[in-house]
């Protein structure tokens, strides 16, 4: 009797200890993902408005198939690996762009590189109005 009791105290210990694990790897597993980062992820489906991208995190990511055109082509396939910036993040979806552009910049990401004097690769993309047009 008093081994049954004791057998069943353990299931419950480790079925309560594996739950807890599970819900702590679970919350973790984007924690080091945060907008602005570079991320490098596999192509796992193209559809007509996005590419879908297998970061190795819970969700997938998703990309505008605009962004990532060149030539009116999409130059990637299933399976290609395919680098991006995060530039939106939530519970059910990441983001990721080419470029973070006027749409997807990040003013303070650069403000940071200045402070911290580290250098930003950049091409002059148009001139306009009282300066130029940077892709960084």
């Amino acid at each position: 009797m008093v081994n049954q009791e004791t057998e069943n105290t353990k299931q419950n210990d480790n079925s309560e200890d594996f739950g807890s694990m599970l819900d702590e790897s679970m919350k973790n597993l984007n924690t080091s993902l945060k907008k602005g980062d570079v991320v490098v992820g596999t192509v796992s489906s193209i559809n007509e408005a996005h590419i879908i991208i297998s970061l190795g995190v819970k969700q997938d990511a998703y990309a505008e198939i605009g962004d990532y055109m060149e030539n009116n082509q999409i130059p990637y396939k299933v399976g290609d690996e395919i680098k991006g910036f995060i530039v939106r993040m939530n519970d059910d979806q990441i983001t990721i762009a080419r470029s973070l552009n006027r749409t997807y910049g990040n003013k303070i990401l650069l403000r940071d590189a200045f402070k911290k004097q580290i250098p930003v690769k950049g091409k002059i993309i148009d001139t306009i109005k009282g300066g130029y047009q940077v892709d960084v």
